[in-house]
């Protein structure tokens, strides 16, 4: 597994559309007099200031139910770079590319269209039209009138109990992960005999890669299982926070979330990651939400955790493999 890399502000994750259109007026004279400084200004850094991550954009539906919105995005970037969008709409990618002004500010409205079981939009603006270093990701999340309406009302009246939701979802899990999923995969699908089981994982990967794999699903699972955060800083726990509630609250679903094992990084440790991830079991989210206490385990068995402190040894991926299904089948509504 890599180190972390520092990555920008703004956050995970869902789904990546790029749309296109013309850069503005461009003097000859002035691409020939400065190409140098036109080259170092497109392979800056972006940063997008709106919407935040996690942010809700208002949508209309098709009569064939597909989601069409217009994601205003405003950010800064070097003065004059070019900035290339790219944006999850489905059946096919948008794109698009603007100049940035003077002061380096930017702003691009991206029609965004997505099929009527995708909600979750994840936008990349870089110096490039490929997604690279000095880029910044966001995910935004599309709702309609009605579900506006369906929100208000569904909430609960005073001195009214919650009764918890009774699941019962089908036998097929999606995990996204990095090594440690590569380590465990295999003893999972041993695990979850009878059961469609599919393992998207990478040595390496980062929370917004992951974010971007699940927005590329045609149809994800009701059933979603992730390693990730292990190869980014703790002080982007902000960004998991976002990526944890996106994935729990999905209408009908169950996610699974694992806490952290790795010495500190960036000048921190992992401890504050893993206090956000057990409040979040505890919210009323968590019907919709297990948590996996990797972290728990070694602390109770360090012979689980290999020389590194970050990969498990064979024993260790075997009981993460077991903890991994019990928190699926628990999803599922089985008994453990």
């Amino acid at each position: 597994m890599r180190t972390p890399r520092s990555v920008l502000p703004a956050a995970t994750a869902w789904l990546v559309c790029v749309l296109l259109v013309s850069c503005g007026g461009d003097s000859s004279k002035r691409a020939a007099t400065a190409p140098k400084d036109a080259a170092k200004a497109q392979k800056a850094s972006v940063e997008i200031a709106a919407p935040r991550d996690g942010k809700r954009v208002r949508a209309r539906q098709t009569n064939s139910g597909a989601w069409l919105a217009g994601v205003k995005v405003r950010g800064k970037a070097a003065a004059g770079a070019t900035v290339f969008f790219r944006a999850g709409c489905r059946p096919s990618p948008c794109l698009e590319r603007v100049r940035a002004d003077r002061q380096g500010r930017f702003s691009a409205t991206l029609k965004v269209r997505t099929q009527p079981s995708v909600r979750f939009v994840t936008i990349d603006a870089g110096p490039d039209d490929v997604f690279a270093d000095g880029s910044d990701v966001i995910t935004v999340e599309l709702y309609g009138p009605g579900q506006a309406r369906a929100a208000r009302s569904s909430k609960p009246r005073k001195n009214r109990a919650r009764r918890p939701a009774k699941r019962a979802l089908p036998r097929d899990v999606l995990v996204i992960g990095d090594s440690l999923a590569v380590g465990f995969g295999p003893a999972l699908k041993e695990e979850l005999q009878g059961w469609r089981v599919r393992v998207e994982a990478r040595v390496g990967r980062p929370l917004r890669e992951g974010m971007r794999i699940l927005a590329r699903q045609r149809k994800a699972p009701a059933i979603l299982a992730f390693s990730l955060f292990t190869n980014n800083s703790p002080r982007e726990v902000g960004e998991l926070e976002t990526a944890v509630r996106a994935t729990a609250t999905r209408a009908g679903s169950c996610a699974v979330w694992a806490t952290i094992v790795r010495p500190p990084y960036d000048g921190r440790t992992y401890e504050a990651t893993n206090r956000t991830l057990e409040g979040l079991a505890d919210e009323q989210l968590s019907l919709g939400l297990r948590i996996v206490d990797w972290a728990g385990a070694v602390d109770s068995d360090r012979s689980l955790l290999a020389r590194d402190r970050i990969h498990a040894t064979p024993v260790g991926y075997a009981t993460l493999a077991r903890m991994y299904a019990a928190a699926i089948r628990a999803c599922a509504g089985e008994p453990r």
